[in-house]
């Protein structure tokens, strides 16, 4: 499936995949209200500095489909349909933030604490109607992967147009090169979950790492040089721009450092010694 790089193909593949999503979803709200909710005030008002900024690097995780936005739209029939206030990508972003928000709140009143890294590790096959959610979820991230791995492909692809020993070789050694980048890069990730096998450090890891420069650093920073030499023109420049895209920035610079930093360190205690602290300072 990764040498397929036709995006209306893979949007058949991201039907399948939401439809299993989706179902796989609805079982999980119903194992969650069926196994019983405690109470809000049973649990802690707030967590510590570390445990934040983990749980904010796992939220920044959900921004790795940003690169998609501008394929997708490229690709549809109608664009102008994709941007607009009611349009593809908000109702799309409100209706999947609502579910995420609806599922980590629930799933933390009914298993709290003790939740693995994904809450479908908490559902067990009995009775046999929760059975089918692990398979469900297995199957939208194998048929989902593709559209995912259509960006970096395509920008490893472009790369080795500089490489002369891929650009002047014929069109058949041409097309096994490419291949065997898109293979190399499925088996790059394999490797990585392989080299941390805890799932929700991983998610946060990338989180940290990469969505918060893909998210919020790298855009910020563009359009404040796009549009610096229109700056006399734009109508409360510093407020409207410079500001905003400051504020953005910041936001970025703390879930990359602060959050890269706390989860480097709960991998050293997850994989480490015993007696190795997951954190320098007690906060």
């Amino acid at each position: 499936m990764c040498l397929c790089n036709n995006m209306r193909i893979l949007a058949y593949f991201s039907v399948v995949a939401n439809v299993a999503t989706l179902l796989g979803t609805v079982l999980i709200f119903v194992f969650l209200f069926s196994a019983g909710l405690r109470p809000v005030t049973s649990f802690p008002v707030y967590t510590n500095v570390p445990n934040l900024l983990i749980g904010f690097s796992i939220a920044m995780c959900t921004f790795e489909g940003i690169s998609l936005i501008l394929p997708i739209q490229n690709k549809m029939a109608n664009p102008e349909f994709y941007a607009n206030p009611a349009g593809v990508l908000n109702v799309g972003m409100v209706f999947v933030i609502g579910i995420n928000a609806a599922l980590g709140f629930y799933g933390f009143l009914a298993i709290g604490d003790t939740v693995e890294g994904s809450i479908t590790l908490n559902i067990g096959e009995r009775p046999y109607w929760f059975a089918p959610i692990k398979p469900l979820f297995v199957l939208a991230i194998y048929v989902s992967y593709v559209l995912q791995y259509y960006v970096p492909a395509t920008i490893f692809a472009r790369l080795m147009e500089k490489v002369p020993c891929h650009r002047h070789a014929s069109g058949k050694r041409r097309s096994l090169h490419v291949n065997l980048m898109r293979v190399s890069l499925v088996l790059f990730t394999y490797l990585m979950v392989i080299a941390v096998p805890k799932l929700e450090l991983m998610i946060s890891l990338i989180g940290s790492f990469a969505s918060s420069v893909l998210a919020f650093i790298m855009p910020s920073v563009l359009e404040i040089v796009h549009l610096w030499s229109e700056r006399t023109r734009i109508r409360h420049f510093w407020l409207v721009v410079v500001c905003k895209h400051t504020l953005f920035i910041v936001l970025g610079l703390v879930t990359f450092l602060g959050g890269t930093t706390a989860t480097l360190f709960k991998v050293i205690q997850a994989f480490g010694p015993s007696h190795v602290s997951a954190w320098p300072v007690v906060l």
